[in-house]
Protein backbone atom coordinates (compact mmCIF):
# COMPACT_ATOMS: atom_id res chain seq x y z
CA UNK A 1 0.00 0.00 0.00
CA UNK A 2 1.87 3.60 -0.96
CA UNK A 3 1.76 6.33 1.30
CA UNK A 4 -1.18 8.32 -0.37
CA UNK A 5 -3.32 5.07 0.37
CA UNK A 6 -2.51 5.05 4.10
CA UNK A 7 -3.15 8.75 4.21
CA UNK A 8 -6.84 8.21 2.42
CA UNK A 9 -7.66 5.26 4.69
CA UNK A 10 -6.66 7.00 8.17
CA UNK A 11 -8.58 10.40 6.71
CA UNK A 12 -12.24 8.01 6.45
CA UNK A 13 -11.59 6.67 10.09
CA UNK A 14 -11.11 9.47 11.80
CA UNK A 15 -13.98 11.18 10.29
CA UNK A 16 -16.29 8.30 10.96
CA UNK A 17 -14.77 8.32 14.92
CA UNK A 18 -15.65 11.82 14.66
CA UNK A 19 -19.14 11.03 13.92
CA UNK A 20 -19.24 8.76 16.30
CA UNK A 21 -18.18 11.07 19.40
CA UNK A 22 -20.45 14.03 18.90
CA UNK A 23 -23.38 12.30 17.98
CA UNK A 24 -24.13 13.51 14.59
CA UNK A 25 -26.06 11.69 12.20
CA UNK A 26 -24.79 11.09 8.24
CA UNK A 27 -28.01 11.26 6.76
CA UNK A 28 -30.49 13.15 9.28
CA UNK A 29 -33.18 12.80 6.84
CA UNK A 30 -32.79 9.32 7.30
CA UNK A 31 -33.47 8.81 10.90
CA UNK A 32 -36.98 7.20 11.96
CA UNK A 33 -37.75 10.32 13.86
CA UNK A 34 -37.62 12.85 11.00
CA UNK A 35 -39.29 10.59 8.28
CA UNK A 36 -42.74 10.46 11.17
CA UNK A 37 -42.53 14.24 12.20
CA UNK A 38 -40.11 16.36 10.47
CA UNK A 39 -36.77 17.63 12.09
CA UNK A 40 -38.13 18.95 14.78
CA UNK A 41 -40.58 16.47 15.86
CA UNK A 42 -40.61 14.92 19.27
CA UNK A 43 -41.35 12.02 21.18
CA UNK A 44 -45.35 12.12 22.42
CA UNK A 45 -45.99 12.32 26.00
CA UNK A 46 -46.21 9.42 28.12
CA UNK A 47 -48.69 11.02 30.71
CA UNK A 48 -49.83 14.07 32.80
CA UNK A 49 -47.35 14.89 35.48
CA UNK A 50 -49.58 17.69 36.78
CA UNK A 51 -51.00 16.84 40.32
CA UNK A 52 -55.16 17.32 40.91
CA UNK A 53 -55.90 20.64 42.59
CA UNK A 54 -57.07 19.76 46.59
CA UNK A 55 -60.95 20.04 46.99
CA UNK A 56 -62.54 23.93 47.87
CA UNK A 57 -64.59 24.39 50.88
CA UNK A 58 -68.87 23.79 50.57
CA UNK A 59 -70.94 26.26 51.66
CA UNK A 60 -74.27 24.91 53.48
CA UNK A 61 -76.75 27.49 55.35
CA UNK A 62 -79.17 26.88 58.09
CA UNK A 63 -82.15 29.93 59.34
CA UNK A 64 -83.23 29.28 62.74
CA UNK A 65 -86.30 31.24 64.99
CA UNK A 66 -86.44 32.35 67.81
CA UNK A 67 -86.25 29.76 70.20
CA UNK A 68 -83.97 27.60 68.37
CA UNK A 69 -86.80 25.78 65.78
CA UNK A 70 -84.98 24.65 62.62
CA UNK A 71 -86.83 26.87 59.60
CA UNK A 72 -84.83 26.30 56.41
CA UNK A 73 -81.18 23.67 55.94
CA UNK A 74 -80.37 24.12 52.58
CA UNK A 75 -79.40 19.86 51.64
CA UNK A 76 -76.12 18.37 52.60
CA UNK A 77 -74.99 14.55 52.77
CA UNK A 78 -76.97 13.05 55.57
CA UNK A 79 -79.05 15.86 56.23
CA UNK A 80 -82.62 16.98 55.37
CA UNK A 81 -83.29 20.03 52.89
CA UNK A 82 -86.46 21.70 54.65
CA UNK A 83 -88.97 23.36 52.89
CA UNK A 84 -88.55 27.00 54.37
CA UNK A 85 -91.73 28.63 55.58
CA UNK A 86 -92.11 32.15 56.38
CA UNK A 87 -90.82 33.93 59.31
CA UNK A 88 -92.05 37.33 60.20
CA UNK A 89 -91.11 40.99 60.31
CA UNK A 90 -88.72 42.21 63.10
CA UNK A 91 -88.60 39.05 64.46
CA UNK A 92 -85.21 37.81 65.50
CA UNK A 93 -83.56 35.19 62.71
CA UNK A 94 -80.60 33.49 63.00
CA UNK A 95 -78.05 32.19 60.22
CA UNK A 96 -75.71 29.67 60.72
CA UNK A 97 -72.62 28.00 58.63
CA UNK A 98 -72.01 25.43 60.88
CA UNK A 99 -72.40 22.59 58.39
CA UNK A 100 -69.99 24.12 56.25
CA UNK A 101 -66.84 21.80 55.71
CA UNK A 102 -63.58 21.51 54.30
CA UNK A 103 -64.12 17.91 52.02
CA UNK A 104 -60.36 15.98 52.98
CA UNK A 105 -59.76 18.57 55.49
CA UNK A 106 -57.06 20.11 53.28
CA UNK A 107 -57.40 22.94 54.70
CA UNK A 108 -59.58 24.62 57.40
CA UNK A 109 -62.36 27.08 57.04
CA UNK A 110 -61.39 30.66 58.28
CA UNK A 111 -64.27 33.27 56.89
CA UNK A 112 -67.95 33.25 56.67
CA UNK A 113 -69.82 36.06 55.24
CA UNK A 114 -73.32 36.68 54.54
CA UNK A 115 -74.72 39.04 52.13
CA UNK A 116 -78.53 39.91 51.86
CA UNK A 117 -80.12 41.52 48.95
CA UNK A 118 -81.12 45.10 50.83
CA UNK A 119 -77.76 45.41 51.23
CA UNK A 120 -76.45 44.60 54.63
CA UNK A 121 -73.47 42.28 55.60
CA UNK A 122 -72.58 40.11 58.62
CA UNK A 123 -69.43 38.31 59.41
CA UNK A 124 -69.58 34.87 61.61
CA UNK A 125 -70.15 31.34 61.88
CA UNK A 126 -73.50 32.05 62.93
CA UNK A 127 -75.36 35.37 62.89
CA UNK A 128 -78.60 37.29 64.18
CA UNK A 129 -80.57 40.02 62.23
CA UNK A 130 -84.53 40.86 62.08
CA UNK A 131 -86.36 42.69 58.67
CA UNK A 132 -87.90 45.23 59.43
CA UNK A 133 -90.39 45.43 56.35
CA UNK A 134 -91.91 42.01 54.71
CA UNK A 135 -91.12 40.93 51.15
CA UNK A 136 -88.90 37.63 49.88
CA UNK A 137 -85.04 38.40 50.53
CA UNK A 138 -81.94 36.46 49.10
CA UNK A 139 -79.37 35.47 52.02
CA UNK A 140 -75.85 34.80 50.11
CA UNK A 141 -73.06 32.66 51.96
CA UNK A 142 -69.75 32.57 51.22
CA UNK A 143 -67.08 30.04 52.86
CA UNK A 144 -63.49 30.78 52.37
CA UNK A 145 -60.63 27.83 53.83
CA UNK A 146 -57.16 28.80 54.58
CA UNK A 147 -56.18 28.18 51.15
CA UNK A 148 -57.99 31.12 49.85
CA UNK A 149 -60.60 29.12 48.11
CA UNK A 150 -64.10 29.82 48.56
CA UNK A 151 -67.67 28.48 47.78
CA UNK A 152 -70.68 30.25 48.25
CA UNK A 153 -74.57 29.50 48.07
CA UNK A 154 -78.00 31.74 48.04
CA UNK A 155 -81.11 31.02 50.27
CA UNK A 156 -84.38 33.12 49.52
CA UNK A 157 -86.52 33.61 52.68
CA UNK A 158 -90.01 35.12 53.10
CA UNK A 159 -90.69 37.34 55.61
CA UNK A 160 -94.54 37.82 56.40
CA UNK A 161 -96.22 40.81 58.04
CA UNK A 162 -96.61 40.89 61.83
CA UNK A 163 -99.80 38.73 63.14
CA UNK A 164 -102.44 41.50 62.98
CA UNK A 165 -105.65 40.65 65.78
CA UNK A 166 -108.79 42.09 65.14
CA UNK A 167 -110.54 42.88 68.46
CA UNK A 168 -114.64 42.61 68.99
CA UNK A 169 -116.25 43.43 72.35
CA UNK A 170 -119.79 43.18 72.81
CA UNK A 171 -122.20 43.67 75.85
CA UNK A 172 -125.02 42.12 76.45
CA UNK A 173 -127.77 40.81 79.36
CA UNK A 174 -128.69 36.56 79.37
CA UNK A 175 -132.20 37.07 80.52
CA UNK A 176 -133.84 34.45 82.77
CA UNK A 177 -136.49 32.69 81.17
CA UNK A 178 -136.63 30.10 82.93
CA UNK A 179 -134.42 28.09 85.79
CA UNK A 180 -132.11 25.57 83.51
CA UNK A 181 -131.85 22.27 84.97
CA UNK A 182 -128.20 22.36 86.91
CA UNK A 183 -125.80 20.70 84.78
CA UNK A 184 -127.70 20.74 81.58
CA UNK A 185 -125.99 22.05 78.99
CA UNK A 186 -126.30 25.20 76.95
CA UNK A 187 -130.55 25.79 77.85
CA UNK A 188 -131.05 27.31 74.82
CA UNK A 189 -133.86 29.21 76.30
CA UNK A 190 -131.22 31.52 78.38
CA UNK A 191 -129.17 32.00 75.61
CA UNK A 192 -127.70 34.86 73.59
CA UNK A 193 -126.06 34.44 70.08
CA UNK A 194 -123.37 36.85 68.84
CA UNK A 195 -122.39 37.04 64.79
CA UNK A 196 -118.65 37.24 63.50
CA UNK A 197 -116.77 37.02 60.03
CA UNK A 198 -113.79 35.08 59.93
CA UNK A 199 -111.91 36.39 56.54
CA UNK A 200 -109.69 35.24 54.34
CA UNK A 201 -107.84 38.93 54.74
CA UNK A 202 -106.70 41.65 56.30
CA UNK A 203 -106.17 45.37 55.27
CA UNK A 204 -106.44 43.98 51.92
CA UNK A 205 -102.90 41.52 52.28
CA UNK A 206 -104.32 37.79 51.70
CA UNK A 207 -104.23 36.43 55.84
CA UNK A 208 -105.28 32.78 57.31
CA UNK A 209 -106.40 32.53 60.97
CA UNK A 210 -103.78 31.99 63.48
CA UNK A 211 -105.64 32.17 66.56
CA UNK A 212 -109.19 32.64 67.71
CA UNK A 213 -109.66 33.48 71.55
CA UNK A 214 -113.25 34.39 72.63
CA UNK A 215 -113.79 35.05 76.30
CA UNK A 216 -116.55 35.73 78.54
CA UNK A 217 -116.81 37.35 81.77
CA UNK A 218 -119.55 39.05 84.18
CA UNK A 219 -119.80 42.74 83.44
CA UNK A 220 -119.37 43.33 87.08
CA UNK A 221 -118.00 41.51 90.28
CA UNK A 222 -119.30 39.86 92.36
CA UNK A 223 -122.41 38.05 90.58
CA UNK A 224 -123.77 35.04 90.90
CA UNK A 225 -123.48 34.47 86.78
CA UNK A 226 -122.47 31.38 85.81
CA UNK A 227 -121.68 31.65 81.85
CA UNK A 228 -120.88 28.88 79.25
CA UNK A 229 -119.91 29.40 75.69
CA UNK A 230 -120.05 27.57 72.13
CA UNK A 231 -118.12 28.27 69.29
CA UNK A 232 -119.97 27.02 65.93
CA UNK A 233 -121.06 28.35 62.50
CA UNK A 234 -124.52 27.02 60.92
CA UNK A 235 -123.53 23.65 60.22
CA UNK A 236 -121.13 22.30 63.39
CA UNK A 237 -119.80 23.26 66.94
CA UNK A 238 -116.18 23.62 66.80
CA UNK A 239 -116.03 23.85 70.57
CA UNK A 240 -117.65 24.58 73.31
CA UNK A 241 -117.00 25.64 77.35
CA UNK A 242 -119.22 24.14 79.95
CA UNK A 243 -118.56 24.34 83.84
CA UNK A 244 -119.30 25.94 86.73
CA UNK A 245 -117.49 29.14 86.95
CA UNK A 246 -118.58 33.16 85.75
CA UNK A 247 -116.02 32.97 83.06
CA UNK A 248 -115.12 30.75 79.98
CA UNK A 249 -112.58 30.87 77.56
CA UNK A 250 -112.18 29.19 73.98
CA UNK A 251 -109.34 29.00 71.99
CA UNK A 252 -109.40 27.96 68.69
CA UNK A 253 -106.51 27.52 66.04
CA UNK A 254 -108.34 26.91 62.78
CA UNK A 255 -112.10 27.87 62.02
CA UNK A 256 -113.40 27.92 58.37
CA UNK A 257 -113.93 31.09 56.52
CA UNK A 258 -117.32 32.65 56.86
CA UNK A 259 -119.43 33.60 60.12
CA UNK A 260 -118.75 32.80 63.27
CA UNK A 261 -121.38 32.14 65.76
CA UNK A 262 -120.50 32.93 69.16
CA UNK A 263 -123.74 31.42 72.15
CA UNK A 264 -123.30 32.99 75.69
CA UNK A 265 -125.33 30.47 77.65
CA UNK A 266 -126.42 31.49 81.31
CA UNK A 267 -126.23 28.24 82.95
CA UNK A 268 -127.67 28.95 86.69
CA UNK A 269 -127.76 32.30 88.30
CA UNK A 270 -129.75 35.22 87.84
CA UNK A 271 -130.00 37.42 84.79
CA UNK A 272 -127.21 39.79 84.42
CA UNK A 273 -124.67 41.63 81.87
CA UNK A 274 -121.65 39.83 80.85
CA UNK A 275 -119.08 40.80 78.41
CA UNK A 276 -118.17 39.07 75.10
CA UNK A 277 -114.36 39.40 74.16
CA UNK A 278 -113.69 37.91 70.61
CA UNK A 279 -109.93 37.98 69.19
CA UNK A 280 -109.49 36.62 65.35
CA UNK A 281 -105.74 36.47 64.98
CA UNK A 282 -104.34 36.88 61.23
CA UNK A 283 -101.75 35.81 59.80
CA UNK A 284 -101.13 38.11 56.73
CA UNK A 285 -99.30 36.72 53.62
CA UNK A 286 -97.22 38.72 51.28
CA UNK A 287 -97.78 38.27 48.49
CA UNK A 288 -94.60 37.65 47.03
CA UNK A 289 -93.67 35.20 50.03
CA UNK A 290 -96.58 32.75 48.87
CA UNK A 291 -95.13 32.96 45.50
CA UNK A 292 -92.11 31.72 46.96
CA UNK A 293 -93.50 29.16 49.13
CA UNK A 294 -95.44 27.53 46.52
CA UNK A 295 -92.54 27.22 43.54
CA UNK A 296 -88.93 25.53 44.40
CA UNK A 297 -85.49 26.43 43.90
CA UNK A 298 -85.29 28.14 47.17
CA UNK A 299 -81.12 27.73 47.60
CA UNK A 300 -78.17 27.47 44.91
CA UNK A 301 -74.47 27.83 44.48
CA UNK A 302 -73.48 29.64 42.66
Amino acid sequence: MTNRHVLLVLATVSALALAGCTGAVVDPKDDALSKQGGANATAPATGNLTAPSPPGPVARAQVFETGGALLYATPFEGGDGLVPRAVTENVSITFSASESESPGRVASLTGYAWRFSDGRTLEGVTVSRTFEAAGVYEARLTATDSNGRSDNITLKLGVNPAVVAEVSVARDIVPLMADPAIGAEFELVNMKTHAFAVNDSVHGVPAKLEKLVIRVAPDQTPTALDLNLRARNETATFASAFGVSQSETIVLSSFPVGKLLVDVVLNQGVAGGYVLTVEIHYRPIHPAVAALLAGDGHAHAH
